[in-house]
C-alpha cells in the first residue's frame, strides 16, 4: 500500500483532515489553508477526506473518500482544483452554524462591508483595492455569517487573484504561487501585513449589479441570466432573439471569432431551450449555452450607489446561498424557506444596504469609502 500523509486545518467550527498518497495534493491544500493549519485534529467536530491516486490504494482504483462516501476518480491524478471543489461541496453540507454567501467582505472601523455579486463582477479585485486602502481583509469569495452572533468571520481560505487583476492593482505576487485554475493563491499577510481582519458585525451590504443586463434593482426581479456563444449571428436572428418570449435585456459582445450574448429570463432553462431552437431555425452555430456561469460586465459605465431595503438585500443574498439549504432548514422548528429569509434579514439588521453598479474600480471604491457605517457595539 502507498504511504499516505495528512494535513489538518480549521474551517470555521470544523476541523478538516486531508489524507493522500500524493504529496502534490497535500501541498496544494497546505498553501490554500496556510493560515489555519493545525498540528493535529482536536476534540472538535472533524471531517476526514481521503484522496487515493494509486491503483494499489485500499480501494484498488483512484478514489476520493468523504466520510462514508467513495467516489472513483477520473484518472490517477485529477487537477488539485477539482479535488478542492469536491472537498468544499461536501464540507458545506455540514456548515449549518453559518450562512455561507457568495460574496467578498472587508472591514472598516470594526464593521464589515459585504460585496455580494456573481462571478466576474470584480469582487476579488474590489476587495483587494479596499484592502490596499487600509480596510481589513475578510474574504474574496465566500462570506460566513454566524447564525448566533451575526458576525462575519474571516475566510479560512487564502485569496486568489487573476494575473490581469494583479496587474491592474499593481501587485507583485509571491514567487511560485499555487493556482486555482489560472488564478494565483497567496497569503494576504504576504502582500498586506497586519491587514487580516477579525470577526465583525455587518455594517453595510453592497449588491453588485450591471445596469446593462439587469436594469431593475437586484432582488426585485426573479429573472436570472442566460449566457450563450454563437458564430456570425444574422440581423434576423438577433431581431427574433430580442422578441424571444420570457426574455429581456439582451446584451451582445463581439469577440474575434464569436459573439457572446447575455439576456435575462424568468425561467432560464426554458429560455435556454428556446435559444437552441432559434439557432437551429436560423442555421446559426451555437457554440455553448450556460445558465450557471457568471456574466462579464464591461466596467465602462459610471458606478452608482443606490440605497435599498434590507428585505431586498436579503432576497438577493439567499439567491447566492452556498452550502446545503435543506440542512439549514432542518435546524429550524418549522423548516420553512421564509424562516431562512427572516433569520438572514434579522442578522443584517440595521446595516446600510445598497446596490453598487459595477464601473471603474476607483469609482466603486470611492463610493464604498463614503458609506457611513454605524458605530461598533461595545
Amino acid at each position: 500500500m502507498a504511504q499516505a500523509g495528512e494535513i489538518a486545518f480549521a474551517f470555521l467550527d470544523w476541523c478538516v483532515v486531508i489524507q493522500s498518497d500524493d504529496p502534490n495534493y497535500l501541498g496544494f491544500f497546505s498553501r490554500l489553508y496556510s493560515r489555519v493549519i493545525i498540528d493535529a485534529p482536536g476534540p472538535e467536530k472533524t471531517i476526514i477526506f481521503q484522496i487515493w491516486t494509486r491503483r494499489h490504494s485500499p480501494f484498488e482504483v483512484p478514489v476520493f473518500v468523504a466520510g462514508d462516501e467513495v467516489h472513483q476518480l477520473w484518472g490517477p491524478a485529477p487537477p488539485a482544483d477539482a479535488i478542492r471543489i469536491r472537498v468544499l461541496d461536501h464540507l458545506q453540507q455540514h456548515l449549518t452554524n453559518h450562512f455561507l454567501i457568495h460574496a467578498g467582505a472587508v472591514s472598516r472601523a470594526g464593521m464589515g462591508v459585504l460585496l455580494v455579486g456573481d462571478a466576474f463582477y470584480g469582487k476579488s479585485t474590489l476587495t483587494l483595492e479596499l484592502t490596499q486602502r487600509g480596510y481589513g481583509f475578510l474574504t474574496d469569495d465566500m462570506v460566513a455569517i454566524n447564525r448566533t452572533d451575526g458576525r462575519v468571520y474571516p475566510s479560512p481560505r487564502s485569496p486568489n487573484i487573476r494575473p490581469s487583476s494583479a496587474d491592474h492593482l499593481d501587485l507583485t505576487l509571491p514567487d511560485e504561487p499555487g493556482k486555482i485554475y489560472s488564478n494565483h493563491i497567496f497569503d494576504i499577510e504576504e502582500l498586506f501585513p497586519g491587514q487580516m481582519g477579525a470577526a465583525v458585525p455587518i455594517g453595510a451590504v453592497c449588491i453588485l449589479s450591471d445596469i446593462e443586463t439587469m436594469p431593475q434593482a437586484p432582488g426585485v426581479s426573479s429573472s436570472r441570466l442566460v449566457h450563450f456563444w454563437v458564430e456570425n449571428p444574422s440581423p434576423g436572428f438577433l431581431g427574433d432573439l430580442r422578441r424571444l418570449e420570457g426574455t429581456t435585456n439582451l446584451v451582445t459582445r463581439y469577440r474575434e471569432d464569436h459573439v457572446y450574448i447575455t439576456l435575462s429570463a424568468g425561467d432560464k432553462d426554458s429560455a435556454a431551450d428556446r435559444i437552441r431552437a432559434l439557432c437551429a431555425r436560423h442555421d446559426i452555430r451555437l457554440l455553448g449555452v450556460s445558465t450557471d456561469m457568471g456574466h462579464f460586465p464591461s466596467f465602462s459605465n459610471p458606478s452608482t450607489l443606490t440605497p435599498i431595503p434590507t428585505s431586498q438585500a436579503a432576497i438577493y443574498m439567499l439567491q447566492r446561498l452556498r452550502g446545503d439549504r435543506e440542512a439549514l432548514l432542518q435546524t429550524m422548528s418549522g423548516g420553512k424557506p421564509t424562516q431562512l429569509f427572516a433569520e438572514l434579514a434579522g442578522l443584517i439588521g440595521d446595516a446600510a444596504c445598497y446596490t453598487l453598479s459595477v464601473g471603474p474600480l476607483g469609482q466603486m471604491a470611492d463610493l464604498i469609502d463614503a458609506i457611513p457605517l454605524p458605530p461598533r457595539d461595545a
